[in-house]
């Protein structure tokens, strides 16, 4: 069966993370998750997602802000939203994820409300 669900991807390397993403937003939208920015570019390329949801401090040597940059550089016809949201809340880190081409920064730890009203400003 196809899903009309929005189809969001997650980029987080945190297992526990990744749950409460799943319980605020499963019953909404389509979920894949990814754990590195390695997996994150097969789903990108293999997938049709309507929404990235990407953490920074993520595990290799890539993480969350070359994503951030692969993403728009990949997809510069279309514009795929993307939401930050990380422990990362130094002033200096929102500025980067922004100038990278994150379109929200929000900071953990997350509240359910402000992540689904955000998500549904850009994908309903």
């Amino acid at each position: 069966m196809i899903s009309h669900k929005k189809h969001i991807l997650i980029v987080e390397d945190d297992s526990s993370t990744q749950a409460l993403y799943s319980a605020i937003m499963a019953e909404l939208y389509q979920l894949s998750a990814a754990h590195t920015v390695r997996e994150a570019k097969i789903i990108l390329r293999d997938e049709k997602i309507d929404l990235a949801i990407i953490d920074l401090a993520l595990p290799g040597a890539s993480h969350g802000l070359e994503l951030i940059e692969f993403i728009r550089k990949e997809n510069s016809d279309k514009k795929l939203p993307i939401i930050t949201v990380t422990a990362h809340t130094a002033p200096a880190d929102m500025l980067a994820s922004l100038s990278a081409g994150s379109d929200e920064y929000l900071k953990k730890p997350i509240i359910a409300d402000l992540l689904l009203s955000t998500i549904k400003k850009y994908i309903g």
